[in-house]
């Protein structure tokens, strides 16, 4: 009647909570034996036969893909060369869409990497999806400056060409000055309490609140389990990152 608990501590316990020596033990419905593991107790395995635990769900990466986007990247790079090598572009012509051909090879790159999984390291791919998208946004407006720049020197807009020029030109220092902005506001001001739903936003909580390398970033989910690849995005949506090149995605 009196035992002893597993503090230490003594006291009187009920004889009927007490299992009774000639009751037969009953094993789990998915224990296999008494002595075994409950096959509950494991992560649940994924796609491929893995065991991921928390990143269970993972599908197949394709090689078709991956050798796709590794194309893509090469692509990129080659154009680059011919661009730089092939053509007598120079200054800010040459720069203006060496910056787009350099931040879409780096996106394609990631995505291809990403079909490694994690092995590559979270540190490493969360950084890589920062300046993925970071990159991507701020090398966008540059495009039109170019095109109003190719315009120009080929004569198709001899009167209003050098106006265009300005006009673009300025646009994309503006977009590009909006997103440092919102990095260096980050690094002073940390994320703001309205960010996360809790308080009043203030002035200017946009701007850190929206902030690329800063705050928290998770693996995309969306991609894990269709794609099998690991691409990171924010743990919230951003906004304007998109503003560059047009509608963002749906």
């Amino acid at each position: 009647f009196w035992l002893k608990d597993d503090l230490g501590f003594a006291g009187a316990r009920p004889r009927a909570s007490r299992p009774s020596p000639s009751a037969p033990a009953m094993l789990r419905p998915a224990q296999a034996s008494m002595t075994g593991p409950c096959d509950d107790d494991k992560p649940p395995a994924t796609a491929d036969g893995s065991e991921d635990g928390p990143l269970s769900g993972r599908a197949r990466p394709s090689a078709a893909a991956t050798g796709a986007y590794l194309l893509i990247a090469l692509g990129h790079v080659l154009l680059l060369r011919l661009h730089a090598g092939e053509s007598s572009a120079t200054g800010r012509f040459f720069f203006e869409l060496a910056l787009i051909e350099v931040a879409l090879a780096f996106e394609a790159l990631i995505y291809a990497i990403g079909a490694l999984g994690t092995s590559l390291g979270l540190q490493a791919l969360t950084l890589a999806g920062r300046l993925r998208l970071l990159g991507v946004a701020m090398a966008w407006p540059w495009l039109l400056a170019w095109a109003a720049e190719l315009a120009c020197r080929s004569g198709a807009a001899p009167q209003t060409g050098p106006a265009l020029v300005l006009h673009s030109t300025g646009i994309a220092c503006i977009i590009n000055a909006f997103f440092a902005l919102r990095e260096v506001s980050f690094f002073f001001k940390g994320e703001p309490l309205s960010a996360s739903g809790v308080g009043e936003p203030q002035f200017g909580d946009c701007l850190p609140s929206n902030s690329v390398l800063g705050t928290a970033f998770r693996m995309d989910k969306a991609d894990w389990e269709t794609t099998g690849r690991a691409v990171f995005v924010p743990l919230r949506p951003r906004k304007g990152l998109y503003i560059g090149s047009g509608p963002g995605p749906p």
